[in-house]
């Protein structure tokens, strides 16, 4: 049986500060777009999709790809959430997610 072990709670401030401002700075670079309604709500969603990445890599990061193909503030969470699955999980995960990532970016 696999344990999760409760992150330490400097790492999840380290990821409300960093993911929170990465995604602060990129919606800041949208205000005047249309759709900035629906970024404000993604980048919400967004953060705490980096935070459940603590617990659950996998899940955490296919969720912030999702919202990355929605809006680009949730491009910083969808790139913690690769790194995440890179360092936590096996290569063929790694390799899948990553896939999903590209694929999720609009060209």
């Amino acid at each position: 049986m696999n344990k999760t072990r409760p992150p330490h709670p400097i790492a999840v401030a380290i990821v409300v500060l960093g993911m929170g401002g990465l995604s602060a700075l990129t919606l800041w670079s949208l205000a005047d777009g249309p759709t900035w309604g629906l970024d404000v709500v993604v980048a919400t969603v967004s953060l705490v999709a980096a935070l459940a990445q603590l617990w659950w890599p996998t899940s955490g990061a296919l969720a912030a790809t999702l919202l990355a193909a929605l809006s680009p503030v949730a491009t910083p969470a969808a790139t913690m959430g690769a790194l995440q699955v890179a360092q936590r999980r096996r290569f063929p995960v790694a390799a899948a997610v990553a896939a999903a990532g590209v694929a999720a970016r609009p060209c």
